[in-house]
């Protein structure tokens, strides 16, 4: 199983609502006090915690900016969302799943939300041998697809719903995967449930002979 070495890994974790949520100051305080509660030991001060309001009373949103805005917390109207991009190391990643964790405790949830989980990367081979080894199991020169990717829907245990899989030759990084895989849950949204979306990316990842490491 050729082992992949994290170039880039960005990540994103969003639940939407069942229907839009109005304009309420109580709601967007207890988030803003939430984000605080959960955030402040990575650094988020309150200045760093903004509020856009727009003309309409379904138009706005909450921002929590972590990491000098490589990590934010999102609520709007519609949804709350928590991205983080440019994650490299392993201590990254720990550090990323953990404020996933806290972004999904900054609200109240409606009950059975559904949560997702989006993980893209750009990831290494050892060497251009083993990429292309691994590249040529999709290639068909009879057809002329002389380079080759796949999409995949796949099984994972505690997940319902399948994982969205998507693998092909990176072009930003030499000798390597861009991977792309997405997963949702719907029920309870708790700190398990996060890691349960992980370890079906993760599950994923392996099925497709592929083992992810960090530098």
């Amino acid at each position: 199983m050729p082992k992949l070495i994290n170039q880039s890994l960005a990540a994103t974790i969003e639940s939407p609502f069942d229907r839009p949520r109005p304009h309420d100051p109580v709601t967007i305080r207890l988030f803003a006090s939430a984000a605080l509660d959960r955030f402040s030991r990575y650094g988020l001060k309150p200045a760093q915690i903004l509020q856009r309001l727009g003309d309409g009373l379904f138009d706005y949103e909450a921002t929590a900016s972590i990491f000098r805005g490589q990590a934010l917390v999102r609520l709007s109207a519609e949804r709350l969302w928590f991205g983080i991009e440019n994650v490299r190391t392993k201590a990254e990643a720990e550090i990323a799943l953990e404020c996933g964790i806290g972004a999904v405790g900054c609200i109240e949830f409606p009950p059975d939300p559904m949560l997702t989980l989006q993980l893209n990367l750009h990831a290494a081979f050892a060497s251009g041998d083993e990429a292309n080894a691994y590249f040529s199991t999709w290639t068909k020169p009879e057809a002329g697809i002389v380079d080759g990717g796949c999409i995949a829907q796949i099984t994972a245990p505690d997940l319902r719903e399948p994982v969205r899989f998507v693998v092909e030759r990176s072009f930003a990084y030499p000798n390597a995967a861009f991977i792309s895989i997405g997963t949702r849950r719907t029920g309870a949204v708790t700190p398990a449930v996060v890691r349960t979306l992980v370890d079906g990316a993760g599950f994923a990842l392996r099925k497709m002979a592929l083992e992810l490491t960090f530098p």
